[in-house]
């Protein structure tokens, strides 16, 4: 839709339509706001995971596909 056309239509809407369509684009800017900094703020790097490297220094699992392919076999045959 057009932004002539989408005005045009607003601008048909009884006034008490125009205040619902005016509250609700105010709520989607403002949690689209919300999302936009709380996606930035939150956002953490993978390789700042306390997760990453856990198990560097594991023998048994130098080659991660073996690795799982023994322990498949010794679970389930």
């Amino acid at each position: 839709m057009k932004e002539a056309q989408i005005l045009q239509d607003f601008n048909a809407l009884p006034a008490e339509a125009q205040e619902l369509v005016s509250a609700l684009v105010a709520l989607l800017n403002r949690e689209h706001q919300r999302s936009k900094s709380s996606h930035k703020k939150n956002a953490i790097h993978l390789t700042d995971e306390k997760f990453i490297g856990l198990w560097k220094d594991r023998n048994d699992m130098q080659d991660s596909g073996t690795y799982i392919r023994n322990l498949r076999k010794s679970e389930w045959g």
